[in-house]
């Protein structure tokens, strides 16, 4: 793949990363559910029961991947500005081999 093309996928999608909900939240009632009144009795589950927060948070699927940018691979001490596309990639790799959500942490 050429270096423009590269460019060009990238900036259409300002990066490789998005944020999106599991579920949607249309009306008034599936905010109820999703949020407040609804889910406080799931919070007081979990305080009562903390092994429950794998099940219903997103705790058990996060991994944190971080740098400062001083020692990248191949490409010695880049920043944090220069690494920011390298780790965004990285994370998109790790969430398509596994079934883990991450963020780069820059």
């Amino acid at each position: 793949m050429a270096e423009d093309e590269v460019e060009q996928l990238h900036s259409a999608h300002t990066g490789v990363l998005a944020i999106k909900p599991e579920m949607h939240v249309h009306d008034r009632a599936d905010l109820s559910q999703a949020y407040t009144p609804g889910v406080a009795e799931l919070a007081k589950e979990i305080e009562a029961n903390p092994s429950l927060k794998d099940r219903y948070t997103t705790s058990g699927k996060l991994v944190a991947v971080v740098t400062d940018g001083s020692a990248v691979l191949g490409l010695g001490n880049i920043g944090l500005p220069g690494v920011c596309q390298l780790w965004k990639a990285k994370c998109c790799c790790i969430r398509n081999w596994q079934e883990w959500m991450r963020c780069p942490s820059l």
